[in-house]
């Protein structure tokens, strides 16, 4: 047997500590290692968030009660219609119509929900939410449609399938 370990001198304790301590932290492996890998693409900074934000912010438009509009509209993320549009609407993410709102014209969006008056082409390629107070007449496309007790449609009207 060696000296070293059957010293029972405060030196040979500590160099058995230390002996002890070097291969305990030859074994140990930092914690990150057992992390679950993440992409960064999954884990959103706030800085993303804020600039997605204010980039959907800056693409709103909402036309007031007393508003009247006639013309085309692009490249909205969301319209809101309180007043009164005539216009041709395309590259617009949602289309919401209030209770006060009246839209004609032409309009392509993913999702609209209407309260009020839309009269002329309306193709939705998601879903589309009349409201009880909503009323839709012309040609219109939806692939999920919803209406609420109360809501009309009428004109040429079709599913888009897929």
């Amino acid at each position: 047997m060696s000296t070293s370990t059957q010293s029972s001198s405060n030196t040979g304790e500590r160099g058995a500590d230390r002996a002890f301590m070097d291969r305990f932290a030859e074994r140990t492996v930092p914690s990150a290692a057992y992390a679950p890998a993440r992409r960064t693409t999954e884990i959103p900074s706030p800085a993303s968030v804020k600039a997605a934000e204010a980039e959907s912010e800056g693409k709103r438009l909402t036309i007031g009660r007393q508003v009247r509009i006639n013309g085309e509209i692009s490249g909205c993320a969301h319209l809101t219609v309180e007043g009164n549009v005539d216009a041709s609407v395309s590259d617009a993410r949602s289309l919401d119509v209030t209770p006060s709102g009246t839209m004609k014209g032409r309009a392509e969006v993913n999702s609209a929900v209407i309260a009020g008056t839309f009269d002329g082409t309306l193709i939705v390629n998601g879903h589309l939410d009349i409201l009880a107070t909503g009323r839709v007449n012309g040609t219109i496309s939806y692939r999920a449609l919803t209406i609420a007790t109360g809501g009309k449609i009428s004109g040429s009207i079709t599913e888009i399938s897929g």
